[in-house]
């Protein structure tokens, strides 16, 4: 059993142990491009601990859903989160984290990979926010050494547009196709991540963002681009809400979205699922 790993997630160390909620670690292909031997060159270090005694103390959450029985709920106190999965039958078993500090996270035992997926994709988000690292839901393309990301809610079809220009354009490929991340600096790259969905894309790659799409399913295919203020309407949607639902951490996410819509075009594509869809989208972006 492995007690600890260390990952390298666009170029932020993280560092993750804990006993029985490893298992599931190492039960998942998801994670392995990006466990390394050795200390790499990063901008932070991120630690995570499972298995450890969590309060179980009661805290207001600023946002809270529920999905297939299970109730998730964030919170933040001074500028540190908190998290809860809850299953609302069964054993009804409770999964807390906490952030003790800027760089370290604690759980309790993970009864499954997805507590172990969902919480360090979370804290990964709260660390990162402010080393100008944003994880996005978007489907990534790469097309001649450039990304491209694909926006829109689930079931719009992202997955079936960057399907179609991998199947159909040479020098195409997936980077990933849920959650990509954005870094924000002198240019905007976009890093894969160990987080893509249904899909089995992980690849510890970085290319330059060169447009972000914003799809919607229609009878016919149509697009253009975006103003400023319609680009973030667009783009804001696809940023976790576990950041832009929180007075504490929103602020890093506009200062995100204004430099990504000052540097690279954001559009709006009205499609169909087919093949000139994609040639639409490629001339727009690319002049091809």
């Amino acid at each position: 059993m492995r007690e600890s790993v260390l990952l390298s997630v666009a170029g932020q160390s993280v560092i993750v142990d804990g006993g029985k909620s490893m298992d599931y670690f190492d039960c998942s292909v998801r994670f392995a491009a990006f466990i390394v031997k050795n200390n790499e060159s990063s901008d932070g270090v991120m630690e995570f601990s499972f298995d450890e005694v969590v309060d179980d103390v009661p805290f207001s959450p600023y946002l809270s859903f529920e999905v297939y029985n299970t109730m998730y709920c964030f919170g933040e106190k001074d500028g540190l989160a908190r998290f809860s999965r809850e299953k609302m039958c069964g054993d009804r078993h409770k999964f807390l984290m906490q952030q003790v500090s800027p760089n370290r996270f604690i759980a309790n035992e993970a009864s499954d990979f997805v507590e172990v997926r969902t919480a360090l994709l979370y804290s990964y988000s709260f660390f990162c926010h402010k080393r100008n690292l944003f994880p996005m839901h978007s489907s990534c393309v790469v097309y001649n050494g450039e990304a491209v990301l694909f926006l829109g809610k689930s079931g719009t079809g992202k997955s079936t547009h960057t399907k179609l220009w991998c199947d159909n354009f040479e020098g195409a490929s997936l980077l990933n196709d849920d959650c990509p991340i954005v870094q924000i600096g002198e240019k905007i790259m976009v890093h894969g991540s160990p987080w893509s969905g249904k899909t089995h894309c992980y690849k510890k790659l970085c290319f330059p963002l060169k447009a972000v799409v914003k799809l919607k399913q229609a009878p016919e295919n149509n697009m253009y681009q975006l103003d400023r203020q319609k680009a973030v309407a667009a783009i804001f949607q696809s940023f976790q809400p576990v950041l832009t639902e929180c007075d504490a951490f929103a602020d890093y996410v506009f200062d995100a979205m204004s430099e990504m819509i000052s540097n690279v075009p954001v559009y709006h594509f009205d499609c169909l699922p087919n093949v000139e869809a994609a040639r639409i989208s490629r001339k727009m972006i690319f002049g091809e």
